[in-house]
């Protein structure tokens, strides 16, 4: 290539590469005075990211959505269950018009609209699929789209999210947070999706990893609404290799000194129950006397 002709050619071609790089280079937004104030029941612990707004959107987050808050039920003495309505999935999808969230009592208000930083809790062990908010990320939309950060949740006081007020709105939200969630870990990452029900004891069989009938030693409270269970393996009739489990998480229901039948599957680092219903089967039943002859054959 002619060289005066190269000399001319490259200035652009690096000036192009530095265009490029800066158009399309996300910078952080700056927050104002992070300064969250919690319930005395709500403990933050350690946070393994630093709080900052793309820290909310790609990695505390599986699903961030724009939603309206219509009820709030008892779950527990510090905890509230809301029924949300999902106005747009932002981040994710929750494929459904109404989710619930489990957070801290008061944190949402009836009635308001908001930006919610979630995780789901789909586990087989509880009987429907929740969501846990991010609360130092709860951002409540105004009458007119503008946009406050719950700053104090015991006075419920709020303040606006950004330093830039040109950006504490709706319309600049769902612009950035389009923008960089291709970041988001879920998203590259999803979970394993939770089997409901299998089809048949057949369908049941083979998607489990693990087959074993145990006698449940204790059965002690994990939580309001699953057990901690100690057990003895009486038989293993398929999988089997855990030695390294201390104990299962269950549904309440569980009751020492019976025999079941438990039907597991491979989850992450752990096993679990393989569906949300019907993998637990008590001894004496007509469905675990159908297992064991369809096991044993």
């Amino acid at each position: 290539m002619n060289k005066k002709l190269l000399l001319f050619i490259l200035p652009i071609f690096l000036f192009m590469g530095l265009f490029a790089f800066n158009f399309f280079k996300t910078e952080e937004i700056e927050l104002n005075s992070f300064n969250y104030k919690n319930s005395p029941d709500e403990p933050l612990g350690s946070l393994l990211y630093d709080l900052t707004f793309e820290n909310a959107v790609n990695k505390f987050s599986a699903n961030v959505i724009v939603g309206h808050v219509n009820e709030s039920s008892y779950y527990s003495d510090r905890k509230s269950m809301y029924s949300i309505q999902v106005i747009e999935d932002l981040v994710g999808n929750t494929e459904s018009v109404t989710i619930n969230i489990l957070t801290n009592k008061n944190i949402l208000e009836t009635g308001e609209e908001y930006i919610l930083f979630l995780n789901s809790i789909d586990s087989p062990v509880y009987s429907e699929k929740f969501y846990v908010l991010l609360s130092e990320f709860v951002l409540k939309i105004d009458n007119n789209n503008q946009l406050l950060r719950l700053e104090d949740s015991v006075n419920m006081q709020y303040i606006p999210p950004f330093v830039d007020e040109s950006k504490n709105n709706l319309t600049f939200a769902k612009s950035y947070i389009n923008k960089i969630k291709h970041e988001n870990i879920y998203l590259k990452n999803p979970k394993k999706v939770v089997v409901d029900e299998a089809n048949s004891l057949n369908d049941l069989i083979n998607i489990s990893d693990h087959i074993l009938e145990i006698t449940v030693v204790s059965a002690e409270n994990a939580n309001e609404t699953l057990l901690a269970v100690k057990y003895n393996v009486n038989e293993i009739y398929k999988g089997g290799n855990l030695t390294n489990i201390n104990y299962l998480i269950m549904p309440t229901g569980i009751e020492e000194g019976k025999k079941y039948l438990i039907f597991l599957s491979n989850r992450e680092e752990s096993v679990t129950l393989a569906t949300r219903k019907g993998s637990i089967i008590e001894e004496g039943t007509d469905n675990y006397e159908n297992a064991i002859r369809l096991l044993e054959r």
